[in-house]
């Protein structure tokens, strides 16, 4: 706070916050279906899985082979100006936030790194082969998944006050609020080297999978991405009028 004189007051906070994430994972109330095509619902990587989920016992406890982490930071501005006329007050509020927060996560809620098929008899039929089998295709189900949410907005507000002691009393003002946000969303598959080529035009007979016309590179190896971005403007003038005609009657 800072008297600047007897009719110009100010006030000005300013807050700063990191924090660190470890959040738990999301788990399934349920047994993993391991034998359902693979990318069905609900979970869709637990396809040939051997071994029961431990949630059903303990909604604490989960498997998992990617660690949960996340970080924020919030910096926040706020302004206060008062200053003082011979017939009105004039006072000014504006604000300021800038607010980030992201974090990975185990999206496939299993502790394996993926299993091995034949082309294409156990693709959807089986439980998948023994790693080494001649003709045998590696599908990654470990995955990661990204999330984050970045907000931005700031404030203005003036009000013009009468300060005396008349029957009349008004005030008038105006009021401004803009918001920036955006929200990107990865799901990755670390260890799937073919999703760094995708095609866009395939031939597959009897699931001999031939490029005709590959796509554009993935390098981080993304299967799905969203990218969502919205800004918010708001405007306002206001006032009111006060008049007393009498102690009982306003």
């Amino acid at each position: 706070e800072w008297d600047v004189s007897e009719d110009l007051q100010l006030w000005l906070r300013l807050t700063h916050e990191r924090n660190t994430l470890h959040n738990r994972y999301e788990v399934e109330l349920a047994p993993y279906d391991s034998t359902t095509e693979f990318l069905a619902e609900p979970n869709p990587f637990a396809y040939g899985y051997v071994g029961e989920n431990p949630a059903i016992l303990d909604n604490r406890d989960f498997r998992g082979d990617t660690e949960s982490n996340g970080n924020s930071d919030l910096d926040r501005a706020i302004f206060r100006a008062e200053w003082t006329r011979d017939a009105f007050d004039v006072v000014y509020i504006g604000g300021y936030s800038d607010s980030q927060l992201g974090g990975n996560e185990d999206y496939d809620q299993t502790d394996r790194a993926g299993f091995y098929y034949l082309t294409p008899d156990t693709l959807f039929t089986g439980m998948g082969v023994p790693q080494g089998t001649p003709g045998s295709v590696f599908t990654s189900t470990q995955t990661e998944a990204y999330i984050a949410r970045n907000v931005t907005y700031y404030t203005n507000e003036i009000n013009f006050l009468s300060n005396g002691g008349g029957p009349l009393q008004w005030i008038v003002g105006a009021y401004q609020y803009h918001e920036s946000s955006d929200m990107p969303i990865t799901i990755t598959s670390p260890n799937q080297p073919e999703m760094e080529s995708p095609c866009s035009l395939e031939l597959t007979p009897l699931f001999q999978f031939n490029c005709l016309a590959p796509a554009a590179p993935n390098p981080n190896r993304h299967y799905f991405q969203l990218e969502s971005e919205q800004e918010t403007d708001s405007y306002a003038a206001f006032g009111q009028l006060d008049y007393d005609f009498s102690d009982e009657l306003r």
